[in-house]
Order: C-alpha cells, then sequence, then structure tokens
C-alpha cells in the first residue's frame, strides 16, 4: 500500500523539485543579492595628474618704450614711365629684326619688317601703270580736237580719273607696307625684344619695347586689403631680393583709378607708380629688375609694446603673465597697434616691467 501510494505521488514530487530548480536559477540571475559568479571590485577613483605651469625665475620679456610700425610688401619692377611696345598691324611671318637688346634708336628708324617682296613688287607694278596712265592723259592733252567740242573734255577726265585710280592704289600698297613693318616713334632703348625671326604674328602683338631710360620708375599691382593700405606721396624703400642693402627711395605717385583717393592723379592702368629719387641704373640696378617694396601704412612712435608671443588674447581680451606679491597671475592689457613683431601696449602694464611666458 505504502508503495502504491509512493508511485502515486512520486510524479508531483518531480514537478515541484524541478519548478524549485528553476525558480531558485532565477533568483539567482535577477536578484542584486544574489550569489556572484565572479568576484566584484570597488572602482577606486585615481587622482588625475594636471602638470603645473613651469615657474620662470626671471620673466623673458620686457615691456620696452620705442616705436611700432606697420608696413606691407609689394613686389615691383623697375621700369620706364615713357615706354611703348610695338607692334605690326597685319598678320605674317617676320622677316627681318634689325636691332637687339639695349640699342638705342632714334624716332622713325626701321626696327622690324615682315616680308615685304611681293607687296614691292606690286607697288613697282602700280606705279608703272601710273604712269601709263599720265602719258595717257599727255597724249590726249595734245591731240587735235575732235569734230565734237564735247569729246575733248570727257576725254582728258576720263584720263585724269585713272590717274586718280593708279594713286588711290599705290596709297594702299604704302598703307599696307607700313602695317608690315615698325617704326620707333621716339627716341630711346630697345628693352625688350619678344619675337624672333621667322616667327608669325598675328598683328597687334608687341614684338619690340622701346623706352625712354632717363625716366625710369616701379610700377607694383598689389592685391587685397593691401591696395586700401596705399596712398599718394607716401615714400616707400626698395631693394632687390639677392642685394637687400642696397636701398632705392622713392614715392608712390599714382595708384590704380579704382582706389585712388586724389581724382586728380590717378594711374591710367591697374598698377601702383613709384617715382624715384635717383636713376637705378646708376646705383647698379638693371632695367626689369624686380624690387621688394616696403611700404610704412601706420607708425607709433616711443609708446609701450611687447612681442606678440607674450601676449595672450581670449574672447577679444588680452592678457600678460606678471608676478608681483601675490605670485604669478594674469592681467588684463589693453593693445593697440599690432605687426608681426611688435604689439603696442595702452594700459595694464609698464615700461620696464617684466611678463613671463603665457600659461
Amino acid at each position: 500500500m505504502v508503495r502504491g501510494t509512493f508511485r502515486r505521488i512520486f510524479p508531483v514530487l518531480a514537478v515541484i523539485i524541478a519548478l524549485c530548480i528553476v525558480g531558485f536559477g532565477v533568483y539567482l540571475e535577477y536578484s542584486p543579492q544574489g550569489i556572484p559568479t565572479q568576484p566584484k571590485f570597488s572602482a577606486v577613483a585615481m587622482p588625475t595628474h594636471i602638470p603645473t605651469a613651469t615657474q620662470e625665475s626671471t620673466p623673458p620679456y620686457t615691456v620696452q618704450l620705442g616705436d611700432v610700425t606697420r608696413e606691407i610688401t609689394l613686389t615691383g619692377q623697375i621700369t620706364s614711365a615713357a615706354k611703348q611696345e610695338l607692334f605690326f598691324r597685319t598678320l605674317g611671318p617676320i622677316d627681318k629684326i634689325l636691332v637687339k637688346r639695349n640699342d638705342r634708336v632714334k624716332a622713325g628708324q626701321l626696327l622690324a619688317n615682315l616680308y615685304l617682296s611681293k607687296i614691292q613688287l606690286d607697288l613697282k607694278r602700280a606705279q608703272i601703270n601710273l604712269d601709263i596712265d599720265k602719258l595717257n592723259l599727255s597724249l590726249a592733252q595734245q591731240q587735235p580736237r575732235p569734230v565734237d567740242p564735247n569729246t575733248q573734255p570727257i576725254i582728258l577726265a576720263i584720263s585724269q580719273k585713272q590717274i586718280d585710280l593708279a594713286d588711290l592704289e599705290i596709297q594702299g600698297i604704302n598703307a599696307t607696307i607700313s602695317d608690315m613693318q615698325i617704326f620707333s616713334p621716339v627716341d630711346g632703348t630697345v628693352t625688350a625684344i619678344y619675337m624672333k625671326e621667322g616667327d608669325q604674328t598675328s598683328g597687334f602683338v608687341p614684338v619690340i619695347e622701346v623706352a625712354d631710360l632717363n625716366k625710369l620708375e616701379v610700377t607694383a599691382s598689389p592685391l587685397g586689403e593691401d591696395l586700401k593700405a596705399l596712398a599718394i606721396n607716401t615714400p616707400v624703400t626698395m631693394h632687390t631680393t639677392n642685394n637687400p642693402d642696397k636701398v632705392l627711395n622713392g614715392v608712390i605717385t599714382s595708384l590704380p583709378a579704382v582706389i585712388s583717393t586724389n581724382v586728380t592723379t590717378p594711374s591710367a592702368d591697374d598698377y601702383v607708380h613709384i617715382s624715384l629719387s635717383e636713376n637705378p641704373l646708376s646705383a647698379g640696378y638693371q632695367y626689369g629688375d624686380q624690387v621688394q617694396i616696403a611700404v610704412v601704412v601706420e607708425s607709433k612712435a616711443k609708446v609701450l609694446w611687447l612681442p606678440p608671443a607674450a601676449i595672450t588674447t581670449t574672447g577679444g581680451h588680452s592678457y600678460a603673465t606678471i608676478k608681483d606679491d601675490q605670485g604669478q597671475r594674469q592681467v588684463e592689457i589693453k593693445t593697440g597697434l599690432t605687426t608681426d613683431a611688435k604689439v603696442e601696449i595702452l594700459s595694464g602694464l609698464k615700461e620696464g616691467q617684466g611678463v613671463y611666458s603665457p600659461y
């Protein structure tokens, strides 16, 4: 009987045990007090090392009294205020270039020409035709009067018109020959030759430049903000890159018309024109040399200044680091004229005061 009873309740007990095992597993999985499967370690916050600014024993900067000057640098070229680029007025291959660079030339001198052999034959033919027409007119004038007295004036008029046509043809040929030649319009020096014999020209393309070397100047083409900073009559200094010790002095005489502040002296082109205090050729320069031009656009004399590296600017405010009885600290300062090398100090510091590196 007991055995029979056990057989009846055994399946129930098995189910109850299985449910208990599953429930305990769920408890361990989701209960915060469950038995951990891995040891837990409490996270202890470690302090972060923050490097402190190096304390300089001696201030590397000193507030000084002096001049602060802002200047801009332009690139220019030595050229002539009286120069002309000369060209053929028709297309064709160049036959002869009769001068070389640095040759002195006279006004009206032939400098170059295209091939003229064919058109010169045309000119001779036209001249012969003109001579024939003149002879026909002379012959008509010597002939006896015709029966009809009205015929003679007509014959003479026709002969004269033929002479006029022949003369016009010669004028046209001569004009064409002139277009195929280059003459110097002035006394001067050949400063540039852009083409050579045999080159094909399309006409109106510069071939030779002639200039008056007694009227030398410097021209420059500034860009952007540099244009707005320039003014007529501003003095400048100039030198070549390879010879910075050989300085030329000059004055701005005209500006591009679009920015000129003096309507009486605008430049006729897009260049800044600078007159020179001496002829650069006598100072060892060459025509066409490139020069570096320094233009002082703003200057303050006897003001306090620091180098830019000594100043920190944040949110539109400027600061300098000083040391007093409170230790090293930053003080706000007001600045003025600023250049790449100097910053004008308007307030906040005094002459001779030591300034430490920003931190």
